[in-house]
């Protein structure tokens, strides 16, 4: 796990709360994970305030797509983005998924 921030850059910044939403954006990425992979995490204050979680490897799970709303259809493995997103919304704030291709997926919050 790479991270790409300074803590202080961003404690301040960032509403009550943040810390249980960037714990399950880590454990959603952790689930990601196959052989080789690995996660980066960033704190971005600039054009706004975003959390993002990069994971990148060879073997990702391939049934990403944008899983952040809700649906009837919630499985355990489906249930953890939904979490996030409802985490997100809590606080002002809107969670993403993107794949970016073969072997990245993008886990994002802006504020």
């Amino acid at each position: 796990m790479t991270w790409k921030t300074q803590a202080a850059a961003l404690d301040a910044s960032l509403p009550a709360g943040s810390a249980k939403l960037m714990l399950n954006l880590l454990l959603f990425g952790a689930d990601l994970l196959g052989r080789g992979s690995g996660l980066a995490v960033e704190g971005r204050t600039s054009p706004q305030r975003s959390l993002v979680v990069e994971v990148k490897g060879e073997a990702l799970r391939d049934d990403l797509g944008d899983q952040t709303s809700s649906g009837a259809d919630l499985t355990p493995r489906s249930v953890q983005p939904v979490f996030i997103a409802k985490l997100a919304e809590a606080l002002g704030a809107r969670a993403a998924i993107e794949h970016r291709g073969i072997g990245t997926a993008i886990l994002k919050v802006d504020f």
